[in-house]
């Protein structure tokens, strides 16, 4: 629980196994010498049992990315003196630092998502000799409410504790902790990425007449932001309603998530962005004119024309979502965070699924992706914590993008229809390497729900049928094709099998749903 170190640098991975990626927890207090200069990439990340104040001794120039990572226990910083740099990530998810920060008068960077999710450092102060800070550095420090900078600093600045850059042309971060309504100023050309990032308390956001571009993601996670105000003098950007648009209306450029209940998009508009809609959890129905060239609405999802491709899901639904058999594309972002889904069916036309397209759906159980799928994007399921089985009727694996099952840990197993099919699966690194549990032959079934018990799966082994996931009490009921009743059975448990002829077609009814088997 104790440990001291007597060399001049902590090298990578010291206090965590890299192969695993799991962190010393057992540790719970570090003394470090004097003769340390730096202290390498990863060394204390995941180290959560380190609690306390963490004081770095003088001599330290650098510290690496995500070395002190989510060590949460920390619970106040104090940096060396002669500090040049803080790497990527490097106090990330240190949510037990409170209070103040103080940069010492000899750094010069601080990397990429360095001090993102503090979600308790109240305020950083800058020296003179900073001149790089990454993005997302200071994203999501909910309890921030200032930085402080001195006005001799050549590189930023600040006016009412929001950091801007030198001459004020550049918004980089409003602070997450402050409240109310904001009014940009009017040196302002450009809002950086994620400038706005986790603000969960700003309102309303006044736009500058000056201001020309907006950063990807500038106003994500702001779950009070009900409208932006625009000037008339601006020669860019434009609002209705309090939604924020280009000048002449055509394209919607962000939505704001504070606001509640179903919104009619503009006849006008031709193109949406495609975080337009982000974290937007209260909106339960969109609506377009059918007058519209470009997009169209079904049950208060949003499509491309002739529906295709699909487009945004309103997050604040509920329940199970039946994909319409038009749909060959499940667009980028279209289901992020919607934690509110239960279930989804996709039809047989489904090809692709795009990048972050059901990032965040934390309520969905079980997934069946049908035969035609062949690619998967980058992050697409990821975060899906619930996310227990999935059964793929496609025989070849789809591809698959970068991290697209990322912080799922619950998978048991995936199942397929085939032998063949298990071979390729296992085959497949990125398939068989992603999952605890195993790939496995079923005789799966797409049936199409008429809603409810999404855990319902029906699948054959000659001659039975096999209907799981019912509870106690179900009725589940088997007909022929043309629909006379051949059996009705009232389920015990999870498992129901049912002895049928073989080389026929039947139809199985359960809750809510009904299968097409063939035998």
């Amino acid at each position: 629980p104790y440990t001291t170190l007597f060399r001049s640098e902590i090298p990578t991975f010291s206090f965590c196994d890299p192969n695993t990626g799991e962190g010393k927890t057992s540790l719970t207090t570090i003394t470090l010498p004097n003769s340390l200069t730096s202290i390498g990439n990863y060394a204390f990340i995941f180290c959560s049992g380190i609690t306390g104040s963490l004081i770095l001794p003088d001599g330290i120039t650098s510290i690496g990315d995500a070395a002190f990572l989510s060590c949460s226990g920390i619970t106040s910083l104090t940096l060396p003196v002669n500090l040049n740099s803080i790497g990527l990530g490097t106090f990330s998810k240190c949510t037990g630092i409170t209070g103040n920060v103080t940069f010492p008068n000899s750094l010069v960077s601080v990397g990429l998502s360095a001090f993102e999710k503090c979600s308790k450092i109240t305020s950083f102060t800058f020296p003179i000799s900073l001149t790089t800070i990454g993005k997302y550095a200071f994203s999501d420090c909910f309890a921030l409410i200032e930085f402080i900078i001195p006005v001799e600093n050549q590189s930023f600045s600040t006016i009412n504790g929001t950091l801007f850059n030198k001459d004020q042309t550049t918004l980089i971060q409003y602070p997450a902790g402050k409240k109310g309504n904001y009014i940009i100023p009017s040196t302002v050309i450009n809002i950086g990425e994620y400038a706005f990032c986790g603000c969960s308390w700003i309102t309303s956001l006044s736009i500058s007449s000056s201001l020309m571009t907006i950063g990807s993601s500038a106003f994500s996670a702001c779950p009070s932001l009900t409208e932006f105000i625009v000037p008339e003098t601006n020669q860019l950007y434009s609002s209705l309603n309090g939604v924020l648009f280009n000048k002449n209306q055509t394209t919607l450029v962000q939505y704001p998530a504070g606001r509640q209940g179903s919104y009619n998009i503009p006849n006008s508009v031709t193109t949406i962005e495609n975080l337009a809609f982000i974290d937007c959890s209260g909106i339960s129905e969109l609506i377009i004119p059918e007058a519209n060239q470009f997009f169209s609405t079904l049950n208060g999802v949003l499509f491309n024309k002739n529906q295709t491709r699909l487009i945004q899901y309103p997050a604040g639904k509920q329940g199970t979502y039946i994909v319409p058999n038009t749909v060959k594309t499940i667009g980028n972002y279209s289901f992020l965070n919607c934690m509110g889904i239960t279930g989804l069916n996709f039809p047989t036309s489904i090809t692709t699924i795009e990048s972050s397209a059901f990032t965040g759906c934390s309520s969905i159980t079980t997934l069946t992706f049908p035969a035609g799928l062949t690619s998967i994007g980058d992050f697409s399921f990821s975060d899906c914590i619930s996310l227990k089985t999935i059964y793929c009727l496609n025989p070849a694996p789809p591809t698959t993008g970068n991290y697209c099952f990322n912080g799922v840990t619950s998978i048991t197993d995936v199942y397929v229809p085939t032998d063949i099919a298990v071979a390729s699966y296992k085959a497949n690194t990125a398939w068989y390497s992603k999952f605890p549990g195993d790939i496995i032959k079923r005789n799966i079934t797409n049936g199409v729900p008429e809603s409810i018990n999404t855990d319902v799966k029906v699948y054959t082994t000659s001659p039975k049928i096999i209907i799981e996931g019912t509870k106690q009490g179900e009725i589940v009921t088997l007909f022929t094709i043309n629909g006379k009743q051949i059996q009705t059975v009232k389920s015990e448990g999870e498992r129901i099998i049912i002895a049928a002829q073989q080389k026929a077609v039947y139809l199985v009814k359960t809750v809510g749903r009904t299968f097409k088997v063939i035998l």
